[in-house]
């Protein structure tokens, strides 16, 4: 469920919807339901959260919020190694070439 969710949001940032900051506080709220295994999704989603706050006027300590989250997935050997188990368990494909580097 965490992941169909994850997917509708990602669909609603990339297109810059006019509904952003509620898709914002969604991003956020669903990012605390996650589990052991949606490491990748989390991290997809916050790597739009500093695009999106970008263009709303709001605080941008919502983006350290997120660069903070994104770097406690990668924080380690065994977070990398779980969010690389989790990309490929749920078929996140497309990785860039940092990001393929960062995770091998």
């Amino acid at each position: 469920r965490n992941r169909c969710h994850a997917s509708i949001l990602m669909g609603l940032l990339s297109q810059g919807t006019d509904a952003s900051l509620v898709v914002l506080g969604s991003v956020l709220a669903l990012i605390g339901r996650f589990q052991l295994g949606d490491e990748a999704a989390a991290y997809d989603l916050l790597e739009y959260v500093p695009k999106v706050v970008g263009k709303l006027e709001i605080s941008q300590s919502i983006s350290e919020l997120a660069g903070m989250l994104l770097r406690s997935l990668t924080l380690s050997k065994e977070n990398l190694s779980q969010l690389k188990h989790s990309r490929r368990i749920n078929e996140y494909e497309g990785y860039t070439k940092e990001e393929y580097e960062l995770l091998s």
